[in-house]
């Protein structure tokens, strides 16, 4: 099965999509959770997608890195380090296909450093940011322009209407996220 065929995307409301609540580890964060496509049951007119990526979902406090249920993420310091100091909510992500080497290096306590070379942050969702998600998301990409390699955008894009968002979702589709 192709690439295309594998596409699955993430749908926000665009109306819905306010920041988080503050965090207080070891809670799980208050973090905003897409839906998944289902054209014939609503409009998704105003909502943005994205491409779903298969890694682990993250949230950086701006000192910690959290699993979504709230568990500390042992990344190396050389990692850490590259993250700027303000709240991002992202995945863990290797690339198509390497969902098992994202797991083993991430759920591993003792950090391996080459094997977290490996690994980007793919943010999108700045979630202490007080504007609406249109206006965190602009901010984001101003933020990971500035940022080095690790921190990655992943790439929202507004839904016009239900039938753009069937022509995202065909296989025979071509266009990239």
């Amino acid at each position: 099965m192709g690439y295309m065929n594998r596409l699955s995307i993430g749908l926000l409301s665009a109306c819905a999509l306010y920041p988080a609540m503050s965090l207080s580890a070891p809670s799980a964060p208050a973090l905003m959770h897409g839906v998944d496509g289902q054209l014939a049951s609503q409009s998704y007119q105003g909502f943005w997608a994205s491409e779903k990526l298969d890694g682990i979902r993250a949230y950086w406090t701006g000192t910690e890195l959290l699993t979504r249920q709230g568990n500390p993420i042992y990344a190396p310091q050389s990692f850490l380090a590259a993250l700027p100091n303000v709240a991002l909510d992202g995945e863990l992500w290797a690339g198509r296909g390497e969902f098992q080497t994202v797991l083993r290096t991430v759920l591993d306590q003792t950090p391996n450093d080459n094997d977290w070379q490996r690994i980007g942050f793919y943010v999108f969702d700045l979630p202490q940011h007080p504007g609406r998600f249109s206006e965190r998301y602009l901010e984001l990409k101003h933020l990971v322009a500035d940022q080095a390699d690790v921190i990655q955008l992943v790439e929202q894009q507004p839904v016009a209407n239900d039938s753009a968002l069937a022509d995202r979702l065909d296989p025979n589709h071509r266009r990239r996220w």
